[in-house]
């Protein structure tokens, strides 16, 4: 194994600059939800207190060369990447969470920047509602999860 280096400075409480040999990145989030930028992508993580159950997503939006095939197999398989964002929308809503999970990063910083009135909690839940009526398909063509 080869050798590692990683430094992480805290810009703000919530805010994390990582710095290591190959790459920088920002993290946004605490112990529970995050959020990590860096010019590998982003990616989203959350995990439950005190369980060890964590999960951890690389949003990746490029679809270059898929064919319609690929694309209907994606539809019928992506079902449960819906429920995945309506149940951080409901849980997770107030800061944004659902919508870094679904690549709409810059509402996600509005959600957070906005968490303390309160509006984004509202708008989450009714957008976790929204999620779960969506068919797949239409999910999968606003998306492109």
């Amino acid at each position: 194994m080869g050798f590692r280096w990683r430094k992480s400075f805290n810009i703000i409480p919530g805010v994390r600059i990582n710095v290591s040999k190959r790459n920088v990145s920002t993290t946004i989030g605490g112990k529970y939800a995050r959020v990590n930028l860096s010019k590998k992508g982003t990616s989203i993580g959350a995990s439950l207190p005190n369980t060890g159950i964590s999960y951890n997503k690389i949003l990746n939006r490029t679809f270059v060369g898929a064919s319609t095939q690929n694309i209907d197999k994606g539809v019928n398989m992506r079902s449960s990447e819906q429920i995945i964002a309506a149940l951080l929308a409901f849980f997770l809503g107030t800061f944004g969470i659902h919508k870094f999970y679904t690549g709409r990063v810059f509402w996600g910083f509005v959600y957070l920047l906005f968490c303390w009135s309160g509006i984004p909690t509202i708008l989450g839940f009714v957008e976790g509602l929204i999620y779960l009526i969506r068919s797949p398909e239409s999910f999968y063509e606003r998306y492109r999860m």
